[in-house]
């Protein structure tokens, strides 16, 4: 049975969960298509300033996921976009390690042009990881990315929100100046995608945050020296993705993608196959309906949501620090017990942010360490 949304979005199935959302496959009545509907419950402040980032965004470009609609519901918000069905770009490193260096440079250079694009439209993202980039379903061919979640992206020439101290990002991404106190500037997400790279060619976490970082092996030369930049603590290295792109484009124009590429780790071919797989069920039988609903907004970007702005604003939290992404909030615990994980257990770094029940029936989360280390801690 599919619930109705807004009285135009029936909810099929659930596809994911993270934070104080939940994305379900659904079909969007008036487009007549299936979409992804991250579905926010709740209307405290810090979900509503997330959902007027989000739905703010509009961007066209073979390799950005933004929001095409958003509506607002009896118990929360609904914000849609385009149903990308290949999965997470850290699945695909969770379950095939390092990639070819190839098939990984061509994602990163998808990636910059992505970032160019975003950069160019006066936004940061602020938030790029591989957990935030979609692959659409390709098999064993080219790999094609979609750089998605806005959900705490900046305007560029926009006020400063953010209290001073605050961090807005997720550890282990977040460039040296960050931390420094600086204000939000591209070559913040340029890092980023540094630290991506590195996750893509070495299949681990990097392992020091410093300039000249020894390339992970098999990546030529040529290639990481786009890399290195991106990777730079002077971030006067990775200013401007388009320069960076046209880089690595000409680098990699002598080194065609041969398909299928072949796991350096397994030995088998690189697949991004369909993990939503088919429809449950037939038709889309309705159980419940919600009769407000919004019509179409063709708002700029961050424009027009006055509403949801008086609402985070009433709540005192229209600081954008006041979420703290920094230390963001995790996906919902799986409910059943783990075994294998304990209180101060070590963790991967594949993990951070996620909560499970412990063996012993706990809420753990895995958490950063000042040391480097991760660690499940209790929750709270």
């Amino acid at each position: 049975m599919s619930e109705l949304v807004a009285g135009r979005f029936a909810l099929v199935d659930r596809i994911g969960a993270g934070g104080a959302a939940t994305v379900w496959r659904a079909y969007d009545h008036r487009e007549r298509k299936y979409c992804a509907a991250k579905l926010a419950k709740g209307t405290s402040a810090d979900v509503l300033v997330r959902v007027v980032r989000e739905q703010g965004v509009r961007l066209t470009h073979p390799h950005v996921l933004s929001p095409y609609t958003w509506a607002a519901g009896d118990d929360g918000v609904l914000v849609a976009s385009e149903l990308v069905r290949g999965g997470t770009l850290l699945a695909l490193v969770r379950d095939h390690g390092a990639l070819p260096w190839r098939y990984a440079a061509e994602i990163v250079l998808q990636l910059l042009s992505a970032l160019d694009h975003v950069h160019s439209a006066g936004l940061l993202h602020r938030d790029v990881k591989p957990s935030n980039v979609l692959m659409e379903a390709t098999g064993t061919g080219a790999p094609h990315a979609r750089l998605a979640d806005f959900g705490i992206a900046y305007p560029t020439n926009g006020p400063r929100l953010t209290e001073v101290g605050f961090v807005v990002g997720t550890p282990g991404y977040l460039a040296p100046e960050i931390l420094a106190g600086h204000p939000p500037q591209p070559s913040q997400d340029l890092f980023a995608l540094g630290v991506l790279a590195w996750q893509l060619f070495a299949g681990e976490e990097r392992p020091e945050r410093r300039s000249g970082t020894t390339a992970p092996p098999g990546v030529p030369g040529p290639v990481w020296t786009v890399m290195s930049r991106l990777l730079d603590t002077d971030p006067r290295q990775r200013s401007d993705a388009g320069e960076l792109h046209a880089h690595l484009a000409h680098v990699l124009s002598g080194n065609p993608l041969h398909l299928p590429a072949i796991s350096p780790v397994t030995g088998e071919p690189i697949e991004v196959y369909d993990v939503l797989g088919a429809l449950p069920g037939s038709g889309l039988p309705v159980t419940k309906v919600d009769t407000r609903s919004q019509k179409p907004r063709r708002a700029l970007v961050f424009g027009g949501i006055g509403v949801l702005l008086a609402a985070a604003a009433t709540a005192g939290t229209l600081l954008l620090g006041e979420e703290n992404p920094a230390t963001p909030n995790p996906p919902p615990a799986t409910g059943a017990a783990r075994a294998d994980i304990k209180v101060d257990d070590p963790c991967n770094w594949q993990d951070v942010a996620n909560q499970e029940t412990s063996s012993t029936g706990v809420l753990v989360r895995c958490v950063r360490q000042s040391n480097g280390d991760y660690r499940w801690k209790p929750v709270g």
